[in-house]
């Protein structure tokens, strides 16, 4: 049975991107010693959070922010691409990109929530557009975006946010953090797909003895 391996813990407030208020968020949250904030990602709720966390990138030094969660369904991977990129480069290296298959950024609009399938897609181009690889289009032919290699920026953590087995194996393999939202129980995790994807990724038993917070 394999070691446990050690994983840092970071404390993260989760908000929304509420116009001339989520830039005070921010600064709030970096005074009381939050590693980081992220803003939802849901049109017809509230406002953008790409614009929010750029002028919460102005006012702080070391928080990071995410984007979380957003969906490839109402934003093109080579959108959430190029926005993430932005704030990346504009914050110095600070931003963090959460996506899931879609929740009430879809249904306020009548759409369906991505497949699994398309996620896992979507995370897959993402995470190329941003290393300024070529990525396949839906004509056969490739995109690349040329614009992010001068700027050199850091690597952006690229995650999924899971609660169902399949989003949960699709997770834990390629992402430098997991995000397991209310809903993601003990049973969901250590459903056979759900283990199986954290096993390749930890290479340790999962789930591990302790530090198992059941609510």
């Amino acid at each position: 049975m394999g070691r446990l391996q050690h994983m840092d813990t970071e404390f993260w407030l989760h908000g929304f991107p509420v116009p001339r208020q989520a830039a005070a968020l921010a600064g709030e949250a970096e005074r009381q010693g939050f590693d980081g904030l992220m803003l939802a990602d849901s049109e017809n709720l509230v406002g953008d959070p790409y614009v929010e966390l750029a002028l919460a990138a102005r006012d702080t030094t070391r928080l990071q922010l995410g984007v979380a969660v957003t969906n490839p369904v109402t934003r093109h991977p080579a959108v959430t691409a190029s926005a993430i990129a932005t704030l990346q480069i504009e914050s110095g290296g600070r931003a963090v990109l959460v996506l899931g298959r879609g929740d009430s950024a879809v249904l306020q609009l009548g759409i369906r929530p991505a497949t699994t399938a398309q996620l896992e897609r979507a995370v897959d181009d993402i995470r190329r557009y941003l290393r300024g690889e070529e990525v396949s289009t839906g004509d056969g032919g490739s995109a690349r975006m040329a614009w992010i290699a001068p700027f050199a920026p850091a690597e952006t953590p690229v995650s999924v946010a899971a609660t169902g087995p399949a989003t949960i194996a699709l997770a834990a393999p390629g992402s430098a953090r997991s995000a397991a939202p209310c809903g993601s129980g003990r049973r969901r995790v250590t459903a056979p797909r759900s283990a199986a994807g954290c096993r390749s990724a930890t290479r340790t038993r999962w789930p591990p003895r302790r530090g198992w917070a059941e609510r």
